[in-house]
């Protein structure tokens, strides 16, 4: 036998139950929503120009070489920061040092492509790539193949030519003191 106590109750669970499946639904598409304004955003290093399909992870550059740098998931149509930093602790040439720096857009998918870098002849070892959009940063690495004690040689090593001692090095002749060396013959002291 069903009673009303038991029949409020049913309808109480049934309204909790409804309430919760659309409180999730609601808290999804907030989720959705806060990730997409904000970007979830992944980057990669590449070579090839912006215009071209570049395939991820090209983290291999020697001197000269473009350093492009890709982006998918930001918000959209949104500005977004990058730096390039030598990694410390001997790992590059550049240990701690922005290298180059910039900014730029989104397309309307959140997409994006710049030419970030030129390899300079000096560059070695590791580099990070920093984008940062809001509160979104991502970083990816990339290696410039060179000596980690990479000095530049002086240009000229060609001894200088005229490497001759000078030709007069004999003493000076007349070596003998002089022949008077007898003190003063009036030593007697002034009178007052």
């Amino acid at each position: 036998m069903k009673t009303q106590s038991h029949r409020t109750l049913k309808r109480t669970a049934r309204f909790a139950a409804s309430t919760l499946l659309a409180l999730s639904a609601f808290g999804t598409s907030v989720a959705t929503t806060s990730a997409g304004q904000h970007g979830s955003g992944s980057i990669w290093t590449t070579g090839a120009v912006c215009d071209a399909p570049a395939a991820q992870n090209a983290n291999l550059y020697v001197a000269g070489n473009p350093v492009y740098v890709r982006g998918e998931n930001f918000a959209a149509s949104t500005t977004f920061d990058w730096t390039i930093t030598g990694l410390p602790g001997g790992a590059s040439g550049d240990p701690g040092d922005v290298v180059t720096a910039g900014s730029g857009s989104t397309d309307s998918s959140g997409i994006f492509c710049v030419l970030a870098y030129t390899v300079a002849t000096d560059d070695w070892g590791a580099y990070k790539v920093n984008v940062t959009q809001g509160r979104t940063s991502k970083t990816d690495n990339y290696t410039v193949d060179g000596p980690a004690d990479a000095v530049t040689p002086p240009s000229d090593t060609t001894p200088p030519s005229d490497t001759t001692p000078p030709s007069d090095t004999t003493p000076p002749s007349d070596t003998t003191p002089p022949s008077d060396t007898t003190p003063p013959s009036d030593t007697t002291p002034p009178s007052d």
